[in-house]
């Protein structure tokens, strides 16, 4: 069982930034990670600081376009910048949004693969050296996950 609430999973984080269309309502996820609201309006202020943009949203909008995360990017001066799309449904299956020059993104899809991929490296390394995988669903570190609301990636 995980302690000290939604903030205690953003361990590493140095900055959680949360927008979303109704400002009251990113204000109060931000305060649950201890992080900064940023108004809707102002959403290419905040993608600008983002590292990692995480879109879990049922928008059937796309809000992020190309020329925004081309933009970005650019204004970055071409430090990488990741999207994480986890809506379900639907997902956000086309990457032209991001396709720019160190724009990344993945969905659901693409972590749960990589995901399976680990779980198959380590039991097959455990085979090989005879030793037991070990249990992290009883550690007592936080986890990692951050769930954010923020606008559904566009085409």
């Amino acid at each position: 069982m995980r302690t000290g609430g939604p903030a205690s999973c953003v361990r590493g984080i140095e900055k959680v930034l949360v927008t979303n269309r109704t400002y009251q309502r990113a204000v109060v996820l931000a305060e649950q990670f201890k992080g900064e609201a940023i108004p809707f309006e102002e959403m290419n202020m905040g993608l600008k600081r983002a590292d990692i943009v995480i879109s879990a949203t049922d928008s059937p909008q796309y809000l992020i376009r190309h020329d925004q995360v081309a933009r970005v990017v650019k204004d970055r001066r071409q430090k990488p910048i990741f999207f994480i799309d986890i809506a379900r449904p639907p997902r956000h299956r086309n990457r032209r949004s991001v396709r720019s020059k160190n724009a990344y993104l993945y969905n659901i899809d693409d972590l749960q693969k990589v995901t399976f991929e680990n779980i198959k490296d380590r039991e097959k390394g455990g085979r090989q050296s005879g030793s037991h995988r070990e249990d992290r669903s009883s550690s007592s570190s936080p986890g990692t996950g951050l769930w954010i609301s923020l606008p559904r990636l566009s085409p």
